[in-house]
């Protein structure tokens, strides 16, 4: 029983409330108005089962821990990512771990086992350490054929090694010369060399030395470890010329091609390309490592080999870029296209290749457009430095520069001289993208790039990047894109949608600037371009800007947001620092191979990233689609009718603006004095009805005086809560006087309350509030959603839970009602004061009248959620759970401040109208409601038909996907049936072929259930999706 009620000997219930009261303090009712119940203080938690992470054995349930402070503060999320790399544990099976405490007391965290390991283990680990430079046996015997020498080596690179012979060391050798050794001096192990041992690598005859007379030499090669002095003995039969060769299929590539001094192995050349592309690390940087490497201690005395470095790795990074293209492999007369070298996105359209138009039905083809996106980036830059004449590109229009000659001819046109951007600029684009004064150019002989991404996943396309050399001009973007349109068009025909964040002020006289392009870039003059503002950027455009050119209320292009090349910048800039030092040729190398390995990794993770956006697209399908058809429904079907027809063009309104009906007037709502006027009208009936005594009885008057009681009571609990925290004594009074008569009224109030309720005891409903409070206003009043619905069946009271489900949907419904006109009202009260507040007389008056409507905002909030609670806690009808919902203070937003600044933010892919704007609860029946509803509803329409149209973009990357990859195999199984092909190379295509049907069979098992799913439907995908796909024999 609670503690603030009894019963009596009738069996009534009601409170234990004094009737005379003295001043008391506000804090006091306060504190008594936020009293929380206590907490359980035993919590049972789950263990997980045993990660590599964890230590110990897994077959524990669970564990009781103690829920004070100091144990919640101890625990730790086993399932947390790590702060550093993976420690390489590995989970051994019926071995017992090694730990001195009991598995309840092992903590899983990383920090904890770092903890433990220090305090545990370190020492250990040390002392094996030091083992490691123990001295030999004192027999000094080998430990392979065990004869005894004075001298012993030992091999830092070896795994499991121990001190050997010499004989035995350069037999052990003979194929690992970039080993580390050591010799013995008879008091410490001293760094030694495998050449100073003996080491001769021979070339030619396999692991022999020649027959006839060998040529020898002594060459310094760097390696992964280090550089190393070694002795070559090449072969006598070959000339001097094919020395370089023997070296190259020793799997070392020489600095030179005669008289060779220097060279580098292709695995430290692999290794030092992937840590400059994928990990952004400068060949400075790397080389001061492999100094390090050589001779710690004493860099000095390492040879200076950087400049050869650079070459080698541009020689390396070139050959293998003509290995994987499989440039040598073109049939006889075949010419050398631009961007032959470049991997373009592998899910995005190209004819020919991953579709063809043809088969794609007439209704479908909008969804075959080729997005992409222009933008200029100031960071990745080139300062002015002496360039030698002799400077060189190996990539000079083979992969995404466009080829420079060309592109310096174009630009010294006459008619590619005017300056930066036309005089006459919009007001619209806030960025200045294209100012030459947002650039400081002194000192730079480049001062950006600009380049062409593929729209939807970010690839960089080839042939779509130049340099800046002053602002952004209209040239450099003109150059760029009809260089990559043209390649694309080569394959086929294809039509074009384009972002870019100055497409307002670029696009009008692009067809005519387009007449002018030389003849390798010539456009077709059927050419279809369209495009808009990606969606970061339209935020600085004006609303004329977000009317014409916002890709949120455009058809066909799913939930693009057209800010892909930003992602590929910040990629990019990381190696900005190292590449402006470059000269112009070495420059160009590096981005292309920077780019060109940022593309091979798209491709090869495309099938997770499909998935996870698929995924992610079908929830907020199904959640956009349920928050229109709520709106739907909630608006007169003969509205929604006529609002199908209309189209959402855009079009200039009667004032010369341009509008479409994603935007409105924003004249929403109805006059701040007539809304307060109906509301304290209301309010004044209501407080008369519920003191007003009447004859009149029965149950639905009786539950109704008791939704009345709370509003009263309610009102007197906000009054005592904004007294002040003293009060005057005329104010205590008058507030024991209310109360007083208050509990006049709840006395009578549960006198009734058996007749209509029976004796069904306390109130029992678990979630109905409770309070310790003495207070008349913080009594429970015993209605039928105080008590459970088994309390209320074995007291037969079966009619009064459905009247008080009836009256309680009333008063949602009125309570909504209110708070829709209040929050009307209160926009337009913003508007007149902002108008016409002048002055702090009417400032003053406008505040007050502010304040006021807040304050009757709270109070009808307040209403609609007791009674929503109460009557979620009767749940007579499985419709009221999906109808009343509970309202939250931070979704009592005006309907205008939603359609201004939250229905056309960025990431409106979660967004929805609070739900009690487009619940049936109350209908929209108010014409400014309507009005306002109505971009709504075009709105939230085309946000549920974007994430349709997303999910069949989706599907048809995947297909589009597949199907690139299948034609790599063909081609590479193609090429490997060549004939008169050189020694490797039709192995090498069979195994790039099979590289690619592993590519394909991976993303057929990832995707195939996603493309199947008939949630929606795209006719091409099904038709071009294989029923299943088994992968090739090796």
């Amino acid at each position: 029983m609670s503690s603030r009620s009894t019963r009596s000997t009738s069996g009534s219930f009601r409170p234990v409330v004094s009737r005379h009261y003295q001043p008391s303090r506000r804090g006091r009712v306060v504190s008594s108005l936020r009293q929380k119940t206590d907490v359980a203080r035993t919590t049972s938690y789950p263990v997980q089962q045993q990660t590599p992470d964890d230590s110990g054995p897994s077959n524990v349930a669970s564990i009781k821990q103690d829920n004070s402070p100091a144990a919640c503060n101890s625990t730790h999320n086993v399932s947390a990512p790590y702060e550093f790399d993976d420690m390489g544990f590995e989970n051994y099976v019926d071995t017992e771990p090694i730990e001195s405490e009991p598995r309840d007391k092992i903590k899983s965290s990383p920090n904890i086992q770092l903890k433990r390991w220090k305090e545990e283990q370190a020492h250990t680990y040390l002392y094996a350490l030091y083992e490691r430079h123990s001295a030999p046996s004192l027999d000094l015997s080998c430990s392979r054929c065990s004869c005894r020498q004075t001298v012993l080596y030992q091999c830092q690179s070896c795994a499991n090694e121990h001190p050997t012979c010499q004989k035995c060391l350069l037999d052990q050798h003979q194929r690992a010369p970039f080993h580390r050794i050591l010799v013995w001096s008879g008091r410490f192990w001293k760094r030694t060399t495998l050449a100073d041992v003996g080491l001769i690598l021979h070339l030619g005859h396999g692991d022999e030395a020649c027959v006839s007379k060998p040529v020898e030499a002594t060459i310094c090669i760097g390696h992964t470890n280090g550089f190393h002095q070694l002795r070559v003995s090449y072969c006598g039969h070959q000339p001097d010329s094919l020395h370089p060769l023997l070296l190259l299929r020793a799997g070392i590539l020489p600095c030179t091609d005669l008289n060779t001094k220097s060279a580098f192995t292709l695995e430290l050349l692999e290794h030092f390309t992937t840590f400059s592309t994928l990990g952004k690390t400068s060949g400075y940087r790397y080389y001061s490592v492999l100094k390090r490497l050589s001779h710690t201690g004493f860099p000095g005395q390492v040879s200076d080999r950087y400049r050869e470095l650079l070459q080698a790795q541009r020689k390396y990074a070139y050959l293998m870029a003509l290995k994987r293209a499989g440039a040598v492999y073109r049939k006889e007369g075949d010419p050398e296209t631009s961007g032959s070298l470049a991997i373009p996105c592998i899910a995005c359209p190209r004819p020919g290749v991953n579709f063809n138009i043809d088969d794609v039905p007439l209704e479908e083809r909008m969804f075959f457009m080729f997005w992409f996106s222009f933008d200029g980036n100031f960071r990745n830059l080139r300062k002015a430095k002496k360039v030698n004449k002799d400077d060189m590109c190996f990539t000079d229009g083979l992969m995404y520069f466009v080829a420079h000659g060309l592109y310096q001819e174009w630009l010294k046109t006459k008619a590619n001289k005017e300056p930066s951007t036309d005089k006459s600029r919009p007001e619209c684009d806030n960025h200045k993208a294209a100012l030459d004064r947002f650039v400081r150019w002194a000192g730079l002989d480049v001062t950006g790039v600009g380049a062409c991404t593929c729209a939807r996943h970010s690839s960089f396309m080839p042939q779509g990047l130049v340099d800046f050399f002053k602002g952004e001009r209209f040239a450099y973007g003109d150059y760029a894109i009809a260089s990559a349109i043209a390649r694309l068009l080569r394959l086929g025909p294809l039509e074009f949608g384009m972002t870019y964040d100055i497409w307002c002020h670029w696009s009008p006289k692009f067809q005519e600037r387009a007449t002018k392009f030389p003849a390798h870039l010539a456009l077709p003059s059927d050419l279809k371009l369209i495009g808009g503002v990606p969606k970061f950027h339209i935020q600085g455009h004006t609303e004329k800007c977000r009317v014409l050119h916002s890709l949120n209320y455009k058809s066909f292009v799913g939930r693009l947001e057209g800010e892909g090349c930003e992602r590929a910048w910040a990629f990019l800039n990381e190696t900005a620092g190292s590449t402006s030092e470059k000269s112009p040729g070495a420059r160009w190398d590096s981005i292309n191979y920077i780019i060109l390995d940022w593309n091979f990794e798209k491709n090869i993770t495309m099938a997770t990233f499909l998935i996870g956006k698929f995924r992610g697209a079908l929830k907020s399908y199904h959640g956009q689609k349920a928050v229109f058809t709520e709106l739907d429904q909630s608006l007169p079907s003969q509205l929604t009718i006529h609002w199908r027809k209309e189209s959402i063009e855009p079009y200039k309104d009667t004032n010369g603006r341009w509008t479409s009906p994603f935007f409105g007037s924003y004249d929403w709502g109805q006059s701040l004095q007539e809304v307060l006027q109906q509301e304290n009208e209301r309010e004044e009936k209501e407080e008369w009805l519920a003191e007003t005594e009447t004859t009149k009885r029965g149950l639905t008057r009786w539950i109704n005086k008791g939704i009345d009681l709370e509003n009263t009571m309610d009102k007197l609990q906000y009054d005592t809560l904004n007294q002040k925290q003293e009060g005057t004594p005329r104010q205590q009074n008058l507030l024991n006087e209310r109360r007083e008569r208050l509990l006049l009224r709840i006395n009578a109030h549960h006198q009734e309350r058996e007749q209509y309720l029976g004796s069904l005891g306390d109130p029992d409903h678990q979630e109905r509030e409770q309070s310790n409070s003495p207070h008349p206003e913080d009594s429970e009043l015993g209605l039928p959603s105080s008590y459970s619905s088994s309390s209320l069946i074995d007291g037969g009271c079966l009619q009064a839970p459905k009247v008080e489900a009836q009256l309680r949907r009333a008063v949602c419904e009125d309570a909504l009602r209110t708070i829709k006109n209040l929050l009307g009202a209160k926009h337009f009260a913003l508007q007149h004061k902002r108008k016409n507040a002048v002055g702090e007389k009417a400032s003053t008056r406008m505040e007050v009248a502010m304040r006021d409507l807040q304050s009757k905002v709270q109070r009808a909030h307040r209403r609609y959620n007791r009674s929503c609670a109460a009557l979620l806690r009767l749940d007579l009808a499985s419709t009221d759970q999906e109808t009343y919902k509970l309202l939250e203070s931070n979704q009592l937003r005006m309907l205008s401040d939603y359609l201004e600044n939250v229905s056309t933010s960025l990431g409106q892919k979660g967004h929805a109208i609070p739900w009690f704007w487009r619940s049936q609860a109350a209908m929209n029946d108010e014409q400014w409601q309507i009005d306002a509803l109505k971009v709504e509803w075009f709105r939230a329409r085309q946000r549920y038909i974007q994430w349709e149209e997303e999910l069949k973009f989706l599907k048809r990357e995947m297909v589009m996907a597949l199907n690139g990859f299948q034609y790599e195999r063909r081609e590479w199984e193609s090429k490997s049936l060549q004939p008169g092909l050189a020694s490797g190379m039709a192995e090498y295509a069979r195994q790039k072929a099979d590289f690619y049907e592993q590519l394909s069979v991976d993303l057929y098992n990832q995707c195939d259930e996603h493309v199947k799913n008939p949630i929606v439907q795209l006719i091409w995908a099904e038709n071009h999706w294989p029923d299943h796909m088994l992968t090739l024999s090796a």
